[in-house]
């Protein structure tokens, strides 16, 4: 990487560190660009050389935050050997990472605002939706899960899981929100997979049945 490079990378990263902070706390409607720049010890020609205006930065900031969040579920689930347990440690991870105030802030309350709807969410589904569609193409390979409708269940938890964040954004008790949400969706994963048997590794008995069937004709 050449010297102006590194230069440009070095501004980004001052810019993006120092903006996270101000849009965490007071917000980004609250946050000048004089302010930003006056605490990164920067122009705002410097500002403007990186970013069109505050709402690039945001979105730049944004990302950064959705690709630590997306990490953090990556490394729990990682951490778990069966399918099972990988998809309902995606989701205490995912909540869990709620708990920081950053996250609901800039993901959650300002994030559709400040991008708009579209954009917020072609962002947020290019994470959430591969994490949560992994999960439930694991759960299948396992016969776990019948090999039906995946994308349209994925998008309904990851819907879920939206509005179980922006719950835990304004309420009173975050720390009580999150273990009511945590019970909710263990009981929903319990709910989705009883129905397995049924239509799922119900069939495979039901198929040898037919294939003895068949030999013995």
């Amino acid at each position: 990487m050449s010297l102006k490079a590194q230069q440009s990378e070095s501004t980004r990263t001052t810019l993006i560190r120092v903006a996270r902070a101000l849009f965490t706390d007071p917000g980004y409607a609250q946050t000048s660009t004089e302010e930003i720049v006056r605490r990164a010890g920067m122009t705002r020609g410097a500002l403007y050389h990186q970013y069109d205006d505050k709402k690039d930065l945001f979105r730049a900031v944004f990302e950064s935050v959705e690709q630590e969040l997306d990490d953090r579920i990556t490394r729990a689930v990682l951490q778990e050997t069966e399918p099972v347990g990988q998809m309902r440690a995606g989701i205490d991870a995912f909540l869990d990472a709620l708990l920081d105030p950053t996250v609901r802030r800039i993901v959650v309350l300002d994030g559709p605002s400040v991008l708009g709807l579209q954009t917020w969410r072609r962002i947020d589904d290019s994470y959430a939706f591969r994490q949560v569609s992994g999960a439930l193409h694991g759960l299948v390979a396992a016969k776990l899960l019948p090999d039906r409708a995946v994308g349209a269940l994925a998008h309904l938890i990851v819907g879920a899981l939206n509005q179980a964040a922006l719950a835990m954004a304004v309420a009173d008790d975050v720390q009580r929100a999150r273990r009511e949400f945590g019970d909710a969706f263990g009981s929903m994963i319990d709910a989705m997979l009883r129905l397995a048997p049924a239509t799922g590794r119900a069939r495979a008995p039901a198929a040898r049945q037919a294939n003895r069937a068949a030999r013995r004709r």
